[in-house]
């Protein structure tokens, strides 16, 4: 009841925000990423299609209204790293270079999550489960390869995705399963990975899930 309480208190309170400000800019033609400009980038999860303008109608938009873009798949486990010492950026290239060319904040979507992760991560050639050291190193590599490659020209990274439950309780993943508490209830191993490459902004982590009705 309080999670729901206060959720739909921010949704008054955005509401009110926008009805206070939107009004003044009606009779203009100001855009909605220079209307908040004084307050917050405005931002948008934009897709392969997107930014590589075969949704043209879309990305129109896009470029036209926010100013800033986080990825909805284009740098997921499952898209850049299908397998086992196979790295695949193109998608990821795409998204980066659209946000430079058209002056957006960058960020990046996600380094550990619970989806879109190839089974393979979680497994040795006989199908069993790896050790926990074993996992944090190919975390690890995961993690500097990709992170790495866009040092300097991603603003911030969501480092570990969606692994509290509404109630409080861990998500039970395979991350959980191996490695414990560490990957799910802290983000100490992926987030001392980041610092290394002493990145642009700081990093940080979305940890919780949306509850379901």
């Amino acid at each position: 009841m309080k999670q729901e309480f206060k959720s739909k208190c921010l949704v008054i309170i955005g509401f009110v925000f926008c009805q206070n400000l939107i009004p003044a800019y009606a009779q203009q033609d100001y855009k909605l990423k220079e209307i908040f400009e004084n307050y917050f980038p405005f931002g948008a999860a934009v897709n392969y299609d997107q930014v590589s303008s075969k949704s043209e109608k879309e990305t129109s938009v896009i470029i036209s209204q926010f100013n800033a873009i986080t990825s909805e798949n284009c740098l997921k486990w499952a898209v850049v790293h299908p397998e086992p010492n196979v790295y695949n950026f193109e998608q990821g290239d795409k998204f980066v270079e659209f946000g430079e060319k058209n002056d957006m904040s960058v960020i990046g979507h996600i380094l550990v999550d619970r989806v879109m992760v190839p089974g393979w991560v979680f497994r040795d050639p006989n199908g069993n489960n790896i050790t926990r050291d074993i996992l944090l190193a190919r975390m690890r590599e995961h993690i500097m390869t990709v992170v790495g490659r866009y040092k300097g020209r991603i603003n911030c990274w969501q480092v570990v995705n969606e692994a509290i439950e509404p109630d409080g309780t861990m998500v039970k993943t395979k991350w959980y399963e191996i490695i414990g508490e560490h990957i799910n209830g802290r983000t100490d191993y992926p987030l001392l990975f980041d610092r290394e490459w002493k990145p642009k902004k700081a990093y940080f982590a979305i940890i919780g899930t949306v509850q379901k009705n």
